[in-house]
């Protein structure tokens, strides 16, 4: 049978880890032609990354490298690929990494659902590349349903913060929880919650 064309790709797997946000990540790959002759192009999953410096043809044996480009311009997973094609494909780059904001907290929104009278809580913690360096500061539990405290501080950790609603009052309540980050850049951050309580009361027909 006739071997179809193909590239060695080293790494054949490319993790860039943590990004941080809007700036672009820049990393190598080798690529080694075994054989045959090719005239390689690439196609990307997206324009989030792209390839530079394929060379216009790999000569059996022969090496090149590849310059990927990737923009952290999106929050999240980074799930990308890059394929090598002559025709039919020739290799498939998979790239992967995660962008995470430089500081902000490890949830978007927090959920309390205490019964009447009854309290419930929730524990956030600061996230990102300047977590460790922010001394965190309340300006606004954004209601008085919820009391925020922090969290006792341990060597090592991110700061933090106790978020507790008391269901004293029957409906749904809804607030953002304001810090002051003690950082120029940014210098507060916001948290919405939202606290329901359930009537203990029903009258039928209603």
């Amino acid at each position: 049978p006739v071997r179809q064309p193909a590239l060695e790709l080293a790494p054949a797997r490319l993790d860039l880890g943590t990004l941080t946000p809007n700036q672009p990540a820049r990393a190598t790959v080798q690529l080694r032609n075994p054989g045959p002759f090719v005239r390689p192009s690439l196609v990307a999953s997206s324009a989030r990354c792209q390839g530079q410096g394929l060379p216009e043809s790999l000569a059996p044996g022969q090496t090149a490298t590849l310059t990927v480009v990737c923009q952290s311009d999106l929050l999240g997973p980074l799930q990308e690929q890059l394929v090598l094609l002559d025709g039919d494909v020739l290799a498939t780059l998979a790239i992967a990494g995660k962008v995470a904001p430089l500081l902000g907290f490890d949830t978007t929104f927090v959920d309390l659902r205490p019964d009447f009278d009854q309290t419930q809580s929730a524990d956030v913690h600061l996230t990102g590349a300047r977590a460790a360096q922010a001394r965190p500061r309340v300006t606004t539990s954004g209601g008085d349903m919820v009391t925020v405290t922090p969290l006792p501080a341990k060597a090592g950790a991110v700061p933090g913060f106790r978020i507790a609603c008391r269901g004293h009052k029957v409906g749904m309540h809804a607030g953002s929880l304001v810090i002051a980050t003690g950082l120029p850049e940014p210098p507060t951050l916001t948290l919405s919650w939202g606290c329901r309580v359930p009537a203990t009361l029903q009258v039928e027909p209603s």
